[in-house]
């Protein structure tokens, strides 16, 4: 059972912000082929519920590659702050226990954490090619997003907001007029004003014009982008570009298409 007064002690006296578990490493090879259960590694997972309460401020994350079975753990994730997915199929599975209209009592319920689906880059590790163990400790020096941002609405917000936490220079790829028109997209508000809007608000530090879709690996090479980020509308797309890939959840009940609607049935009946 987790000791949360010995936790908070060493929280406050380390000034710690940030707890990150793997909840995939459940057992430590011992060197003659026999594991044993990593019982330290899920210790402050058992905590997270009273961190909530006691301790608002701690940033707590899960990173996961299948799902968790041991119902002990899976209550912790009521009260975790960020669920990293490392995986399309984890994600999936998460994102429609979230969504579910009806959750069984041990599943995760209205408190589910925000979920990302996150797509660690190959690196060379002694020659050969993996993918990095890593977790997102701190921010990365350079990230870059993509969209239309269109009729600007709270949606865009959440994202652009999220996107500046984990990078500490952001780099925004605006689509240009044209390449709408070859995405089929008819945009209410032309480049140029959609580029001052989100100027004017300091959603990102650079703001430049994305001419294609098939581009965006130039882009974050030209850029030296350590990580994309996009919505999860985009899930698995761009998995392939050189460097780490983030999916995050879109905004629930809005979109630049429900606006246009809106916009034209106000039109219609005025």
């Amino acid at each position: 059972m987790c000791d949360t007064f010995i936790l908070l002690k060493y929280i406050k006296d380390n000034n710690i912000k940030k707890i990150t578990v793997n909840a995939d490493v459940d057992e430590i090879n011992n060197g003659d082929n026999n594991t044993t259960p990593d019982k330290d590694n899920y210790y402050s997972m058992l905590c997270f519920k009273d961190l909530r309460i006691f301790a608002p401020h701690i940033i707590t994350e899960i990173y996961i590659s299948k799902k968790i079975e041991n119902h002990q753990y899976i209550d912790a994730l009521k009260y975790t702050t960020n669920v990293f997915c490392k995986n399309k199929e984890t994600y999936k599975y998460y994102s429609q226990m979230k969504t579910a209209e009806s959750v069984s009592s041990q599943h995760i319920g209205h408190h589910f954490p925000n979920l990302f689906y996150i797509k660690f880059h190959k690196r060379s590790i002694t020659g050969d090619e993996t993918d990095a163990p890593v977790f997102i400790q701190d921010k990365y020096d350079k990230g870059i997003t993509f969209g239309t941002f269109d009729l600007f609405h709270y949606g865009h917000n959440n994202i652009l907001t999220r996107c500046k936490h984990f990078c500490n220079y952001l780099y925004i790829g605006l689509s240009s007029d044209e390449l709408n028109k070859r995405k089929g997209k008819n945009s209410i508000d032309d480049y140029e004003k959609r580029k001052e809007v989100i100027g004017t608000a300091n959603y990102g530090d650079e703001i430049f014009k994305e001419e294609s879709l098939e581009l965006k690996n130039d882009y974050v090479l030209q850029t030296g982008a350590e990580i994309l980020m996009m919505g999860d509308d985009w899930l698995g797309e761009f998995d392939w570009v050189s460097c780490d890939v983030l999916y995050m959840e879109r905004t629930p009940n809005i979109s630049t298409t429900l606006l246009k609607t809106i916009r034209n049935m106000t039109s219609n009946e005025l």
